[in-house]
């Protein structure tokens, strides 16, 4: 009850008890669910690196309002999602995963790949129109000027970051395409954290389409039961 004396690594801090069961994690350590290493002077010993504790503390007090204003390199960010995972805290870990959890974007595939996925035949063009695949009708198409639908067409899909977790160190993120949520881990694919989320997330998808979405569409028709795609018109 009341106040509590960490030490993390080494590294001090105090806080409370209140402040501590907002993580499951710490939650059960206190309660006397786990064994506790209390130094000499009573402060609770966990052995992890202290670096970005205070940052994990912050989150415990006010939410994901701590994150304001963090200003962390790509090495640090990974490291703070590492402790976050480690103490449980999911959310943390979902703002902080590259790509974040609820990120969504509108990312354009060929238009081939997405009615053969989706069956759907009337899809949102690069063009900016709403048309089958190879069948574009747009001022440029008229004129008989160059349009990407009459090369190799691109059809809008929207995409979303459902969840995120790691699984035995490697992280897992749920995605949302077509009507579906789909695993894809990062030894799938290479995502940089400077890099554009719609590139991100199009990678994401074009993997789903390549690895997941075809084979689940195979085994699903049979049944005569494959949604459609989400597609923006």
């Amino acid at each position: 009850q009341g106040r509590v004396k960490l030490n993390i690594g080494g590294a001090k801090f105090e806080t409370s008890a209140e402040t501590l069961r907002n993580s499951q994690w710490f939650a059960s350590l206190i309660g006397g669910n786990f064994a506790v290493n209390l130094d000499p002077d009573g402060s609770l010993f966990i052995d992890r690196d202290g670096t970005h504790f205070r940052t994990i503390l912050n989150y415990l007090r006010m939410g994901l309002a701590a994150s304001r204003g963090l200003e962390l390199s790509p090495a640090q960010k990974q490291q703070l999602l590492e402790e976050a995972e480690f103490y449980q805290l999911h959310e943390l870990s979902g703002m902080l995963a590259c790509p974040a959890v609820r990120s969504r974007a509108k990312v354009y595939l060929p238009s081939v790949d997405v009615h053969s996925v989706s069956g759907s035949t009337r899809l949102k063009h690069l063009c900016g129109f709403v048309h089958e695949p190879g069948k574009c009708d747009c001022l440029q198409c008229t004129r008989r000027r160059d349009c990407p639908c009459n090369r190799q067409g691109s059809a809008m899909v929207t995409t979303a970051v459902k969840g995120y977790r790691h699984n035995a160190g490697e992280p897992i993120w749920e995605v949302e395409a077509f009507g579906h949520v789909f695993e894809v881990s990062s030894s799938q694919l290479v995502m940089p954290c400077e890099q554009k989320l719609d590139e991100v997330l199009t990678q994401f998808v074009t993997s789903v389409v390549r690895k997941e979405v075809r084979p689940l569409q195979q085994q699903v028709s049979d049944l005569g039961n494959f949604a459609d795609a989400e597609i923006v018109d």
